[in-house]
């Protein structure tokens, strides 16, 4: 899907923006789809133009390389946080908030030498959101799935309970981060934390010794289930032993088999590298 504005978005003055968009024949925004209808006519002035079903690869090869990007993001996050499928809604705010604030490459002539562009979202504001924000909140971030110490505010210097606690970050809104309890699943804001950095292929849940992340009921279930009674069972079948015969080691065969003598001998000249037969 690509989405064309009218004029840059204001927070003070609410004005119509998006204009124009282009899609594909999903069957959620289709030509079809009672509730997107509804919506756009709802809104007013938005044009809705549906690309070749048959090539829409290449009639929307922009909207279709923007998302190959956040997908390859997506991934790359999970992969390196050893997260579950499950927690791609969560990957995928954390590359939109980095993709909104970094600059794209650009190979356009008028790129500046020292590379210094306005990010997406200050041109999407207007300049509402400076550059120092920006930097602000882009230094303030914290990757999904990275587990912290998170300072206690509520606990006084005279207390005997902790002053500190367990958190994953789960989000980040602005320059304060998102937390979830890792024991009661319970979200919380702080900006006061110690993170940490692990190791490749392990996750929060391996670090503090709870095991592997269950996956959540949705994604076990098949596609279009929303029920219980959708979860597919699939029953592996039995590990087959080892058939293959493995040629007897070289001291069994110098002490068991009938030609012993010269397997004795052959070895005998390989240690000592002496190859004339007596």
């Amino acid at each position: 899907m690509w989405i064309t504005l009218s004029q840059p978005l204001r927070l003070r003055v609410w004005v119509l923006a998006i204009s124009q968009i282009f899609t594909d024949h999903e069957s959620v925004w289709g030509p079809d789809a009672s509730e997107f209808g509804e919506m756009i006519e709802e809104v007013g002035g938005v044009e809705v133009d549906y690309g070749d079903p048959a090539d829409h690869a290449r009639d929307n090869a922009r909207a279709e390389g923007a998302n190959k990007i956040i997908e390859a993001g997506i991934q790359s996050l999970l992969y390196e946080k050893n997260l579950p499928p499950s927690w791609w809604q969560r990957a995928a705010n954390d590359v939109m908030f980095l993709a909104n604030r970094f600059p794209p490459y650009s190979l356009d002539a008028a790129v500046p030498h020292d590379w210094d562009m306005p990010s997406p979202i200050e041109k999407l504001f207007d300049g509402y959101i400076s550059r120092h924000q920006v930097y602000r909140e882009i230094d303030s971030y914290v990757a999904v799935g990275t587990p912290a110490l998170c300072h206690v505010p509520s606990m006084k210097g005279s207390d005997l309970e902790p002053r500190v606690r367990w958190g994953i970050a789960v989000g980040q809104r602005g320059k304060v981060v998102q937390w979830m309890c890792p024991f009661t699943k319970s979200r919380f804001r702080n900006r006061s934390y110690t993170s940490f950095t692990l190791r490749t292929g392990l996750n929060w849940s391996q670090f503090l010794g709870l095991g592997d992340i269950s996956t959540s009921t949705l994604s076990r279930m098949h596609p279009g289930h929303k029920e219980p009674e959708g979860v597919i069972q699939i029953e592996l079948p039995a590990v087959r032993a080892n058939t293959v015969l493995l040629p007897p080691l070289c001291t069994w065969a110098e002490f068991q088999l009938p030609w012993n003598a010269s397997v004795t001998a052959e070895i005998a000249m390989h240690w000592n590298r002496n190859w004339e037969w007596s």
